[in-house]
């Protein structure tokens, strides 16, 4: 053999036990840096999802005040410009749009829900 194929063929030595235990301590230390990120992630989701729900909650009870607003208003433009034997014809087309358009509404939701 020539001292080329000898050099490439030795066997590595074992490490240390020092260099074993110093390798062992830093996988150690990214593990539970790993963990630690890990643990603080879904904190903070759910923080953002509170928020979330919160602001949804707010911006639903918004638009069901001015739902309410927009239908006394309605009504009111219905007094004013329609003489009054044919109020109670326009206040009934008028709910009935109103219930459709709920309908619809309540439908999709519960679709999306399922």
């Amino acid at each position: 053999m020539t001292e080329t194929e000898s050099k490439s063929t030795a066997i590595a030595e074992p490490a240390s036990d020092q260099t074993v235990r110093t390798d062992r301590k830093k996988a150690t230390r990214g593990e539970q840096n790993r963990g630690k990120s890990n643990r603080e992630k879904p904190n903070r989701e759910k923080v953002q999802g509170y928020i979330y729900r919160g602001a949804l909650v707010l911006l639903c009870f918004l638009a069901i005040v001015a739902l309410f607003q927009f239908y006394m208003s309605a009504l009111a433009v219905i007094r004013t410009f329609v003489a009054d034997q044919y109020r109670p014809v326009f206040n009934a087309a008028f709910n009935l749009a109103v219930l459709l358009a709920t309908g619809i509404g309540i439908s999709s939701v519960v679709r999306k829900i399922e």
